[in-house]
């Protein structure tokens, strides 16, 4: 038998099996009560890559396809979060480093962006195991608004809440690149977004989940050429 994650004895308790079945099935809204009643599961690791049932719903994400009611029922799920508990829950990473926000930015879903951002600025500056931030993410998969949105929130919230550290220092502009060094727009490029730039230098072989085209590729391309220092 699963074991059972427990929170108080007036809680409904919830099998880790039972969690995986509503994640699954993409039953958001039942997951959501699962968050509010048992803050286990917000934590809970359920699939072979190590993704919470937060990771999986975000993940599941299609521009076409998805609805407001389960927009509406994920961003429900992450502002149910006690703010003392936010940091530690929405950090939590995949078997890749990645945390929901790295994959909220890597599909381009920018309400969600914002949901997550809004609990806690310093999310935006996480990395993942190729030292990539959630805003170097969104520039490489070619998501401009989500990319706009995290580069001037981080660097608003900055100015708006100065310490002693960044009294009057330039905005961070560490996070648009890779530990490596990799400026956004190098990978951007790599990963072969613009027209006629792929037919130029054929298809890249060792990326495992190449990105899709932008629509509108060149603008991506100009816009990122702006941070390219």
């Amino acid at each position: 038998m699963a074991p059972k994650i427990k929170e108080t004895p007036i809680e409904e308790e919830i099998s880790l099996d039972d969690l995986f079945d509503l994640t699954m099935k993409k039953k958001w809204n039942k997951v959501g009560t699962a968050y509010k009643q048992c803050p286990s599961t917000r934590i809970a690791k359920l699939t072979k890559s190590e993704e919470t049932a937060l990771h999986v719903a975000i993940s599941s994400y299609h521009s076409e396809l998805h609805s407001s009611d389960c927009e509406k029922h994920i961003e429900e799920m992450i502002k149910s979060i006690p703010d003392e508990d936010a940091f530690e829950t929405l950090s939590m990473e995949n078997v890749k480093g990645d945390t929901p926000l790295h994959l909220a930015a890597a599909v381009g879903w920018l309400s969600i962006c914002k949901c997550i951002a809004s609990r806690d600025r310093e999310l935006i500056s996480t990395r993942n195991l190729k030292g990539e931030t959630p805003l170097f993410v969104a520039a490489y998969h070619g998501k401009l608004d989500s990319f706009i949105f995290l580069h001037e929130y981080y660097n608003k919230e900055q100015v708006q809440e100065p310490n002693q550290q960044n009294i009057g220092q330039e905005p961070d502009e560490s996070l648009r690149r890779r530990e490596d060094g990799n400026t956004i727009l190098h990978s951007a490029i790599s990963a072969e977004y613009f027209t006629g730039l792929g037919n130029q230098r054929g298809s890249s072989s060792d990326e495992e989940n190449p990105p899709k085209r932008e629509k509108n590729p060149q603008s991506t391309y100009d816009f990122l050429a702006q941070f390219s220092n």
